[in-house]
């Protein structure tokens, strides 16, 4: 309610006034009156209201004079309107120079006093709007230079906002999970909550980043509300009722220059947030003292997963993927250890698609997957967004497998005519040419009709013979020359193939030749 004081000297225009008009229609209360301007002004000076109506003739102080004194002495000055039974030209130019609202002729035509309040009401909206508006921006700029650990802000100027006169300070996060979700919807609808309350202005409600928003109770807020913290929580998380509405409460703390520790304490109840704890609203106090770590999985899961993209094991892939979130909550892992996981699988599929030929430019939701963490995501939300990357993936390397498998076959095939003298196996083959080595050692059987280990062996011996024909390097020098590491093991395997050792063929060759 707004507050009116009433000044006239004549007893039953104050009387008549009051019951003129019904002030509380028009969001007023009466405040005082009295019968002249030095009573005014003493009794307005202890209590300043929003709206002065003055005669402008009175004793001691008139209305004209009372209305400059009350202009030069308070901070913030009240809307005035001027009642005078003499229409006198000179009195409205000077009122209208003090910045009276209206001058209004007696007797009071009560339409007329009625359109006159409507007006300074619609003026008193809308500067309580704009003032508490400005209040709120100030605040909300004081507390991030504050968890910018900007001390420096916490000056006399600052001690003005209703939001420094609170003693107990409460960081707050609420988070909107979900791609493509309408999270400032959340916002407006949490400001609008907010609004619902009285002494609004002592909070502070501000963005952080995409889908997560600061929130700043103050005691003063929830004592002047009759309401404790706790409910004031549980009634906005039902207010809002959304899916994907995560909070988080931190600690409290009692200097709004440590409003940083209560941030970070949020910060570290975040932590918790992939553990299944069946609850939306997290708070530090109550699981300060549950351990979470920081934790990888083991290398044979990724490895597993790996195989299972390269086989185009569907089911396979959701089911591991599946098992990861499984293990998240068993370990009692730490969210920024997930996102390590998370970012390590993803990155490792990337690889896997770049290698063929750019692959990962045909992948629908690779934009998606790639900025995953600029997003907040629930446990389900996190684990449908990398199955269906990873079964994408999968499929597309099938697809780029089967596009390119003959011309692939072929280079495999001459990159192992070229470097058969060095260290080849069907793995290391397969995982240069990005394919699955059971998968490319069939094909290669189907291909040419002998198994990838024949047709590398083929290759050493024919060559270690021509080496034997048309060298006098030793048996040994051979056999390392054409990729073997071991010259027994290569005798043995030069014999199974030519029939003889090598000694004896090279022998057989010169024998033959001196015939």
């Amino acid at each position: 309610m707004y507050k009116v004081f009433l000044v006239d000297d004549d007893h039953y225009v104050r009387k008549g006034m009051m019951k003129l008009v019904d002030w509380q229609y028009y969001g007023f209360s009466i405040c005082g009156d009295a019968a002249n301007g030095e009573d005014a002004l003493e009794q307005i000076m202890i209590e300043p209201p929003d709206l002065v109506i003055t005669d402008i003739r009175m004793p001691v102080i008139d209305g004209l004079d009372l209305i400059e004194s009350l202009n030069e002495k308070l901070s913030t000055t009240p809307y005035f309107i001027v009642i005078s039974g003499y229409n006198d030209f000179k009195y409205a130019q000077k009122a209208l120079r003090y910045g009276v609202q209206d001058f209004i002729l007696k007797p009071i035509d009560h339409e007329e006093i009625q359109q006159t309040l409507k007006k300074v009401v619609t003026k008193l909206e809308t500067e309580k709007r704009t003032k508490k508006y400005k209040e709120k921006m100030l605040t909300v700029t004081l507390v991030k230079g504050l968890l910018q650990e900007q001390d420096n802000l916490l000056t006399s100027d600052s001690q003005h906002l209703m939001f420094c006169h609170a003693n107990q300070f409460t960081a707050i996060i609420i988070e909107v999970n979900g791609i493509n979700k309408d999270a400032y919807h959340i916002y407006t609808k949490t400001d609008g909550f907010l609004e619902q309350y009285t002494y609004s202005e002592s909070t502070a409600l501000f963005e952080l980043s995409p889908g997560k928003y600061f929130l700043c109770i103050t005691d003063l807020f929830l004592t002047r509300n009759d309401i404790e913290l706790q409910t004031f929580i549980d009634n906005l998380y039902h207010f809002l009722d959304m899916d994907g509405i995560f909070i988080y409460v931190g600690i409290t703390i009692k200097q709004l220059s440590e409003i940083k520790k209560s941030f970070q304490s949020v910060n570290q109840t975040i932590q918790y947030k992939y553990i299944d704890l069946h609850t939306n609203i997290f708070l530090y106090q109550k699981l300060q003292h549950l351990p979470i770590y920081n934790e990888d999985l083991e290398a044979a899961f990724y490895t597993k997963l790996r195989e299972l993209i390269e086989e185009h094991h569907m089911d396979g892939i959701k089911e591991a993927v599946k098992e990861m979130m499984a293990l998240f909550n068993k370990k009692r892992m730490t969210a920024d250890a997930i996102h390590h996981v998370i970012n390590r699988v993803i990155h490792d599929v990337l690889d896997l698609l770049r290698g063929s030929l750019g692959e990962e430019q045909r992948i629908s939701n690779v934009k998606q997957i790639i900025e995953w963490e600029r997003v907040p995501l629930t446990a389900i939300q996190l684990q449908s967004l990398v199955t269906d990357f990873l079964v994408e993936s999968s499929k597309t390397l099938c697809s780029c497998y089967q596009n390119n498998v003959h011309a692939t076959i072929h280079e495999i095939k001459k990159y192992i005519s070229t470097h058969f003298d060095q260290e080849l196996t069907l793995k290391s083959i397969a995982n240069k040419f990005y394919m699955n080595p059971v998968y490319m050692g069939q094909l290669f059987k189907k291909t040419y009709g002998v198994y990838f280990k024949d047709f590398l062996l083929k290759l050493r011996i024919d060559e270690a013979k021509k080496l034997l024909r048309q060298t006098d390097m030793r048996v040994y020098e051979i056999a390392e020359k054409v990729g073997f590491n071991n010259s027994d093991y290569f005798v043995t395997q030069f014999e199974k193939m030519a029939g003889k050792t090598p000694s004896q063929y090279r022998k057989f060759i010169i024998t033959r030749g001196m015939k």
